[in-house]
């Protein structure tokens, strides 16, 4: 299981990066809100997000907060 409560965006792809390749489930913060400046991408993996209520929302205009690739 990884928790994850920082709001920058390199934090984020990296956990859940962890996340694809370990097979663990990203847990995000209860009701935070995270911020990001680009989209988190998962290419060619799966992962698990256990939400919480968290929100992701995109600092800069942006067609989507996640990519999934493949």
């Amino acid at each position: 299981m990884t928790n994850i409560y920082a709001a920058d965006f390199d934090t984020l792809q990296a956990a859940l990066d962890a996340a694809a390749s370990t097979g663990a489930t990203l847990h995000l913060a209860p009701r935070h809100s995270y911020s990001l400046s680009a989209p988190l991408i998962l290419e060619n993996v799966s992962a698990r997000i256990d939400g919480h209520g968290a929100k992701i929302l995109a600092e800069v205009p942006m067609l989507a907060c996640l990519v999934l690739k493949n």
